[in-house]
């Protein structure tokens, strides 16, 4: 059942949708927000989802053992999904008048030649994610751009200081978390990133440093709540830490990918509690 859960991505899609309420509760009003919620939570699942069946299904890359017998054993279902899901959510950005802004177009670009090749190079086909290094640094920007500085066009919202450090701390957060994957896909990938030239404990200690790095900029620049973050961070130096090639899916696609959610359940019983006392 579990190991079910965390091929669906319903975590990182949830944990994205959490990571941008965070932008509505510090710097706009969150009755407002429940459009853009619900479209980010559908359109990063049906993404995601799109990846794994063009990379697998159409392209024929290589991955996990695992991973491929449970996409070609839900392969239809999950077409059926992607195509549900991506219209309704392309539907609500119309609805909201953000479908057609530059923002969404570079994001839209970033997103389809993520999987899809789009580039010939000595006499094979890359994708944006086979740039050395590249992978991360996209992934994490691509999150900062979904949870700040689209709802910041979207409610009209002046760029300030603390907007600036909350997209900050959003993609330093995501990379921070994403470099685990890189020592997941050491089999797999072909081209250079952190995990198959630094090797897995470096990789390890500099995934470390960087959620170090976060929050130090959340305590000083974004946050009163001082002992979420400290929790939040103890936890995520203690998963990545646990992090091996060899580790289970759902280490990746569960503990890792909810870090942003356990740092936001923490944030929301801790405010609930001041409130009530």
């Amino acid at each position: 059942m579990l190991e079910n859960w965390s091929q669906t991505n319903v975590w990182m899609s949830l944990s994205i949708t959490l990571l941008t309420t965070f932008f509505y509760v510090q710097f706009s009003e969150l009755d407002e927000a429940y459009i853009y919620l619900l479209t980010v939570f559908l359109g990063s699942n049906a993404v995601y989802h799109f990846h794994r069946l063009v990379r697998n299904g159409l392209i024929g890359e290589l991955t996990f053992e695992s991973r491929d017998v449970w996409l070609k054993q839900h392969k239809l279902k999950l077409w059926i999904w992607v195509v549900i899901s991506g219209i309704t959510s392309l539907s609500l950005f119309f609805y909201q008048n953000i479908l057609f802004t530059k923002t969404t177009l570079i994001l839209f670009i970033s997103v389809v030649f993520y999987a899809i090749p789009f580039m010939r190079i000595k006499h094979k086909w890359i994708k944006l994610r086979d740039i050395p290094f590249f992978k991360v640094f996209l992934v994490a920007f691509i999150w900062a751009m979904v949870s700040v500085y689209l709802p910041l066009e979207l409610t009209k919202t002046t760029w300030s200081v603390d907007i600036f450090f909350r997209f900050l701390a959003n993609m330093i957060l995501i990379f921070g978390i994403t470099l685990p994957f890189d020592i997941r896909d050491i089999p797999i990938d072909e081209s250079k990133t952190f995990a198959n030239t630094l090797g897995e404990i470096n990789t390890i200690r500099f995934s470390q440093i960087i959620l170090l790095l976060w929050a130090i900029i959340e305590i000083y620049h974004l946050s009163d709540n001082i002992e979420v973050v400290l929790l939040t961070v103890f936890y995520s130096l203690y998963i990545i830490n646990q992090t091996k090639i060899s580790s289970l899916p759902r280490h990746f696609s569960i503990y890792l990918e909810s870090i942003p959610i356990v740092y936001f359940v923490l944030f929301f019983l801790e405010s609930n509690i001041k409130s009530y006392f």
